[in-house]
């Protein structure tokens, strides 16, 4: 059990030997849990993304206010750090938007964490989501964004 988080992230934190010999092959026990995370969206996208890993599952969300296209210059909101990356291959997820499109999308994979799809760039088009991943990473040794 490491209780020290002086020097890191991962301060109370259960480690369990998972490969190798002496201080390598050490990986997070599942109660691991990086508490939410608040992210400022990218690529001209206004509001705040937040996203917490426990153990190997993330999970992206936003505000019920959604996540704002009117200035996005691009689809891609957040392009997540190590530790947070999907280990699978694309995922697609629906999400809600006030706009005229009926429907609109996020993709997840190691490159980036949501991709609209739809009208971005529309003063009328935000998303609201919540989605969940499963991660392969290891446990991250730095922390995205700020505690929320």
């Amino acid at each position: 059990l490491q209780t020290d988080a002086t020097t890191d992230v991962k301060g109370w934190i259960r480690w369990r030997k998972a490969s190798g010999t002496g201080n390598t092959g050490w990986v997070a026990g599942p109660e691991a849990d990086t508490g939410a995370r608040a992210i400022t969206a990218a690529n001209g996208w206004s509001g705040t993304l937040y996203v917490r890993r426990v153990g190997s599952v993330v999970r992206a969300w936003c505000s019920s206010t959604g996540i704002s296209a009117t200035a996005a210059t691009n689809n891609t909101l957040w392009t997540p750090v190590a530790g947070f990356r999907s280990h699978t291959a694309t995922q697609h997820f629906p999400a809600n938007h006030p706009s005229t499109y009926a429907f609109a999308a996020l993709y997840v994979d190691g490159t980036y964490l949501a991709r609209a799809d739809g009208n971005f760039g529309s003063s009328t088009y935000s998303l609201s989501f919540s989605v969940m991943w499963t991660t392969d990473d290891t446990w991250p040794s730095s922390l995205p964004g700020s505690a929320a």
